[in-house]
């Protein structure tokens, strides 16, 4: 199975009544027929299958988000003083549209 999946998704999030937000995918025959396999030899159903990638890609994703963030928070603090970084990650918050109130 290729590390990632070929999903091109538009959604507008609007849950269900079980709090969900589904989406329907439409697959490649090959991709559907590489699912399938794949599902077959984790003993799951391919529905199952793709959510379960999905949410792993998703929670990798903010994973290696939160230790990119990390690692640049480590580089700045090797050449600035801890009171400085806080001033700018504070101003840079007060300045920034959008960013939530700090």
């Amino acid at each position: 199975m290729p590390r990632r999946l070929p999903v091109d998704v538009i959604t507008t999030h609007y849950p269900d009544a079980n709090r969900q937000v589904l989406l329907n995918l439409a697959f490649p025959p090959a991709v559907h027929a590489t699912i399938r396999r794949a599902a077959h030899e984790t003993l799951q159903s391919p529905e199952r299958f793709v959510k379960l990638a999905l949410q792993h890609a998703m929670d990798q994703h903010a994973s290696d988000g939160a230790d990119r963030l990390d690692r640049a928070v480590q580089q700045l603090l090797t050449g600035t003083a801890v009171a400085h970084l806080l001033a700018a990650v504070g101003h840079a918050l007060t300045h920034t549209p959008g960013a939530a109130p700090a």
